[in-house]
C-alpha cells in the first residue's frame, strides 16, 4: 500500500463576542498530516465555563468533524474529532472559535 498523506490544518480562533462583534484574536493553530482514513482527535483547551466552542468553517470532504463534551470525569472536556471522507487525499480546513453562552445561543 503507497504512503498518502492527508494535511489538515485546524485553526483555533478564540472570539470575544461583544455587541458590535469586533473580535478575532488568533489563539493557535494546528497542522496535522495524517494517513489515508486515519482519525485525528484532540482536547480544545481554554473555554472558560461560560464559553462553548463552535465551528464555524467546516472541512469540505469528511466522515466525522465534530466537537464533542465529555463530563465523565466531573470536568468538562471538549473534543475535536477529525476523519476524512474515504480514501480522500488532499487538504483541509476547519476554524473553531469559543463563543461566549447567551441567552439566545443555550448549551
Amino acid at each position: 500500500m503507497k504512503s498518502i498523506f492527508i494535511l489538515l490544518t485546524i485553526c483555533f480562533i478564540t472570539i470575544s463576542c461583544t455587541p458590535d462583534d469586533n473580535f478575532e484574536t488568533l489563539s493557535g493553530e494546528v497542522n496535522v498530516t495524517l494517513n489515508i482514513d486515519e482519525e485525528f482527535k484532540t482536547l480544545l483547551n481554554g473555554a472558560a465555563y461560560h464559553e462553548i466552542y463552535e465551528i464555524t468553517r467546516q472541512a469540505n470532504i469528511y466522515n466525522t468533524s465534530e466537537i464533542t463534551l465529555d463530563n465523565s470525569t466531573g470536568t468538562d472536556l471538549y473534543f475535536y474529532t477529525f476523519k476524512p471522507a474515504m480514501s480522500y487525499e488532499g487538504s483541509q480546513s476547519v476554524i473553531i472559535v469559543t463563543r461566549e453562552l447567551s441567552e439566545t445561543h443555550p448549551m
